[in-house]
């Protein structure tokens, strides 16, 4: 990453002082200055994953570790980061932690309940993924998902965060909205050069 978007890069702490910096706008017309947080554990993972956003290395590896923080910040089962390829019309799974990969790694952008999101730039919470036709299985036993989609500066999904419960309405609003969060910070990892085509820089 270059020194400019490493600079662009909301810190944690700027982002619980609500400094005036470019709008990083998320779902609901939110922007950086609205992240503010009073849940230690979730600016723990806010810092955390800012952190791993600015430091130098391959994309596929801080993706990697931001999978990685996500699930282990809430012991979600399963965590996903997908790339969005407009261009291509497909959906590709990039990076996942938990207990295997997902069924579908690549799927048309036209599919599942990733679509909804992409069509909507907003984010999909299914409490009960069994009565929703629009699931396409990642494992076998998910319960509820939430997929939340990633912009880029032009208000276009790039890409999405997936998380996937045993458990039925397993996440509330403030689950949501963290991870709405989260992706507000991921957005330079899905502008980096490249990343159309899964190269790491």
């Amino acid at each position: 990453m270059s020194a400019a978007a490493i600079a662009a890069t909301p810190s944690a702490a700027q982002l619980r002082l609500g400094s005036v910096l470019q709008p990083w706008v998320c779902n609901g017309g939110r922007t950086v200055q609205d992240v503010k947080r009073t849940d230690m554990n979730a600016e723990a993972l806010l810092s955390q994953i800012s952190e791993i956003v600015a430091k130098l290395g391959p994309r596929m590896e801080r993706l990697q570790q931001v999978a990685a923080a996500l699930r282990q910040s809430a012991g979600y089962r399963w965590v996903g980061l997908y790339d969005v390829d407009a261009s291509r019309g497909e959906v590709r799974n990039l990076v996942w932690d938990g207990p295997g990969a997902p069924e579908y790694p690549t799927f048309p952008i036209t599919k599942g309940l990733t679509s909804s999101a992409i069509a909507k730039n907003r984010t999909v919470n299914v409490g009960d993924v069994g009565a929703d036709p629009r699931y396409l299985t990642a494992l076998g036993s998910t319960r509820s998902e939430i997929i939340v989609p990633i912009s880029n500066d032009q208000g276009e999904v790039v890409g999405t965060i997936d998380v996937e419960s045993e458990r039925s309405n397993a996440f509330d609003q403030s689950t949501e909205r963290l991870l709405e969060d989260c992706a507000v910070l991921l957005r330079p990892l899905f502008a980096e050069p490249g990343h159309e085509s899964n190269q790491e820089e």
